[in-house]
Parts: C-alpha cells; sequence; structure tokens
C-alpha cells in the first residue's frame, strides 16, 4: 500500500509538472500573440482561425482584408496602393463562413476604428454550411472575446504548446515579419505548378459533379438570404462610417457550370440580385461584380481548380476597382447577372 501511496503521489507531481510547463511555455511564448506582440521569434503563418486575434489585438491597422482563400493572394500593399487606404491587415478565414467574417471584424472593432473593409462575398459563405461558427469546430471562438475566463483553453492546450516549441526554432526577423503581414496567408507560390494551362480545373470539375448535386438544399434562395439578413445587413446597418468595398471573386466558368447542374444557379443570381437591393441603400457601399468576365473566368489557365484563380487576377481586381470598372449599379446589374447566365447556359 506505501509503494502504490509513493507511486500516486509522483505520479501526481509528474502531471502537475506537465500541467505547469505546458501553461508557463503557452504564456511565455504565446505562440498566437494573444497577450503580446512577438519579439524574440518570427511567428508562424499557419492557421489563420487561430493568428487572426492575436494580430488584430497588437498590430496596426485601420482597414480589414476578409473573406475566403479567394482573397489570400492579395497583397496589403497593393491594396493600399490602389484604393489608397493607409494600413490594411489581412484577416481572411479559409473555406469561411459569413458568421466568422463578421464575427472577426466585430472584434477587430474593439481594438481599433476600421475606416475600409475590401470583403469578398462567396456564394459558400452565405450556404447552409456551419452557421453558427459555435458549431464550426475549426473556429476557436475563445480567441474572440475578452474574457480570461477561458484562457485556460489557450494555456492549457497541446496544439498550441507544440505550436510554442516551433516558434522558439524561428530567429526573430523584423523585415521578414513585414513581408510576412504584406504576404499574409499567400497560396500561391505553393500552388503554383497546379496552374497547369487549365487541366487542374478540369480535372477538379469533372471530380465534383455528383459531389455539387448533393448540396442543392445548402444554397436554397431563402437560406442565402436568411444568412445575408442575419449576419451581414446588421453590420453594414451599424457601420455607416465605414467604407465597404465588396466584391464577388471570379470563379471559373466551371464553377457556375457545376452550380448549373445541381440545380442552384437560379438560386445564385437571384440573391446576387437581393444583394444589391439591399446594398444600393448605402452610401458607404461599393460592389463590385467580376464574375461575368469571360476573358478571365473562361481562360482556364487562370485556375487550379474550378474556383481558385492566379495572384495576377487579384492585382487586375484592384486596377479595376480604383477605376471603378465593374462597378454594380442599377442601370447594368441585370446586364451583369443575364451575360454570367448566358454564358453558363453556352458553355
Amino acid at each position: 500500500m506505501n509503494r502504490f501511496k509513493k507511486f500516486s503521489k509522483y505520479y501526481i507531481y509528474i502531471l502537475i509538472f506537465i500541467f505547469l510547463t505546458i501553461i508557463t511555455t503557452n504564456y511565455m511564448v504565446d505562440p498566437y500573440q494573444q497577450y503580446r506582440k512577438a519579439s524574440f521569434y518570427t511567428f508562424l503563418v499557419k492557421n489563420e482561425r487561430y493568428i487572426n486575434p492575436g494580430l488584430i489585438k497588437h498590430y496596426e491597422y485601420d482597414s480589414l482584408l476578409i473573406g475566403t482563400s479567394m482573397v489570400a493572394n492579395f497583397k496589403s500593399s497593393d491594396i493600399e496602393k490602389k484604393l489608397g487606404f493607409n494600413k490594411v491587415l489581412k484577416v481572411p478565414t479559409f473555406g469561411g463562413n459569413i458568421c466568422e467574417q463578421v464575427e472577426t471584424i466585430e472584434f477587430a472593432q474593439k481594438y481599433k476604428k476600421i475606416n475600409n473593409i475590401l470583403f469578398g462575398l462567396d456564394l459558400y459563405s452565405f450556404s447552409g454550411f456551419n452557421i453558427p461558427t459555435n458549431i464550426k469546430e475549426d473556429f476557436p471562438n475563445f480567441l474572440y472575446d475578452d474574457s480570461v475566463l477561458n484562457d485556460s483553453k489557450y494555456l492549457f492546450n497541446t496544439r498550441v504548446f507544440t505550436r510554442s516549441l516551433k516558434s522558439i526554432t524561428k530567429r526573430y526577423d523584423e523585415k521578414k515579419i513585414s513581408e510576412q503581414l504584406d504576404n499574409l496567408y499567400e497560396w500561391q507560390s505553393k500552388y503554383e505548378a497546379m496552374f497547369d494551362g487549365g487541366n487542374n480545373a478540369k480535372t477538379n470539375y469533372l471530380s465534383q459533379v455528383n459531389r455539387y448535386k448533393s448540396f442543392r438544399h445548402y444554397y436554397k434562395f431563402e437560406i442565402l438570404k436568411d444568412n445575408f439578413n442575419n449576419y451581414l445587413l446588421p453590420l453594414i446597418e451599424s457601420n455607416k462610417n465605414i467604407n465597404f468595398y465588396f466584391f464577388y471573386p471570379p470563379y471559373s466558368i466551371l464553377y457556375y457550370k457545376l452550380m448549373q447542374n445541381a440545380g442552384y444557379l437560379e438560386e445564385y443570381l437571384k440573391f446576387k440580385s437581393y444583394v444589391f437591393s439591399i446594398m444600393k441603400n448605402y452610401k458607404n457601399i461599393k460592389l463590385y461584380d467580376f464574375q461575368s468576365e469571360d476573358i478571365v473566368t473562361c481562360n482556364l489557365a487562370n485556375y487550379k481548380d474550378i474556383t481558385h484563380y492566379h495572384q495576377r487576377i487579384n492585382l487586375w481586381m484592384l486596377n479595376n476597382m480604383r477605376m471603378n470598372t465593374y462597378l454594380v449599379s442599377k442601370d447594368n446589374i441585370d446586364k451583369m447577372i443575364n451575360k454570367l447566365n448566358e454564358q453558363v447556359q453556352r458553355y
């Protein structure tokens, strides 16, 4: 019995040691910069949902880039130069929904006065998938509040501990950090080889035909409309002092063809019309639509799959935004929607 008590005591000591080691390391290193800006290591750029809150808390900005992986290849410096923004922070959520995106903006407003938001509007973000974020497992809600009561989820976290150990191996490099912030979450360099003249896009299309047919019930107009009204519209209504630059990313023609085959292209086009009917009432909103520009969307060499376009398209969009080309108005909304529909029917 004495041996058992002795073993139990040592076991408890070991557990306490492990517990304290994880908490202390995570607090001191703070790999996601929850408590302070990184000062003795160069932070790792991976898992944007965990990184964004720390950047929002501790870095300088007055403008935001919001969206999914479709906006990740924008450079902050290009946005500042082309659109006249002062200091941009990129805070996208890959595969993100509108609830996550709005929550990110509202969190940023607690720390900075936001003057401008460049916002990519993705169909997926308004669909019936994973809304609200409390059922989206990969969104760390506990990092997007100011409560110290749930800090234990961050401090006593083996995932964060692993990140801490990796972080301290990265020597602090101020120049590299500046470059990282400018190119934050950029994926072009990683997937350059996949832009193979359109073969990957075609292969991706063929592999998705049956899968997309099963998504139809997630993309009904009423679902898209409700998620717009419940999440994005209240943000717009309560922030008439922010300049919003919304845009529809130019997916490849194959993506719209999948929508048509799956039976929800009309639902999407109806949704776009509805979005404009709301946004046209706000003087602080500009809405750009690049989705019917067939010079881009029908050139499959611009894509690594059915949706993700080359980084040169990001710069092309900024140049056109600067000139207010593709700006949606009451005079061209129907023309733009009909043009896209006709392109899909013909393809």
